[in-house]
């Protein structure tokens, strides 16, 4: 069966959306510290996946 791999980026101030996407199964990846985080209003890059399989009908 094929895998099929989804990646996405959200902000660390955007805790509705990362716990919308935990629901939906996305597990994190990675964390990456924000330089000049006071004037973009925030302070890491969260980085998410959601790994799955599809199935083919033939």
């Amino acid at each position: 069966m094929p895998r099929i791999n989804a990646i996405l980026e959200v902000v660390d101030t955007n805790e509705s959306a990362y716990r919308l996407y935990r629901k939906l199964g996305f597990l994190e990846l990675e964390r990456k510290k924000e330089r000049f985080s006071k004037l973009k209003g925030f302070k890491e890059r969260i980085y998410m996946e959601l790994s799955a399989q599809k199935s083919i009908k033939m």
